[in-house]
């Protein structure tokens, strides 16, 4: 998921598109777990959607000459289920 504008970002609209696209994708697969992993901002839009850290890597990325821990978010189902944001 990218929002390339930054007239768009911090508007909670990430978060909003990740919980709808965590509720299709429980409605259509009948996945258990989904993990993800992103940037400072997807990971703020994970968490509020109720991803957990399951995993940190220390600067396991490099960009721009600077290096960046890789993060790994999971949310399991019966957690999305019990406590599901409205989209």
């Amino acid at each position: 998921m990218v929002i390339f504008d930054p007239q768009h970002w911090s508007g909670g609209l990430g978060t909003r598109a990740l919980n709808l696209w965590t509720a299709v994708t429980f409605a259509e697969k009948p996945a258990h777990l989904i993990t993800m992993s992103g940037n400072a901002r997807m990971i703020r839009a994970a968490e509020r959607v109720g991803y957990r850290e399951c995993a940190r890597i220390p600067e396991a990325r490099s960009w721009d000459g600077q290096r960046w821990d890789s993060v790994k978010l999971g949310m399991l189902r019966r957690e999305f289920e019990s406590a599901r944001m409205t989209p």
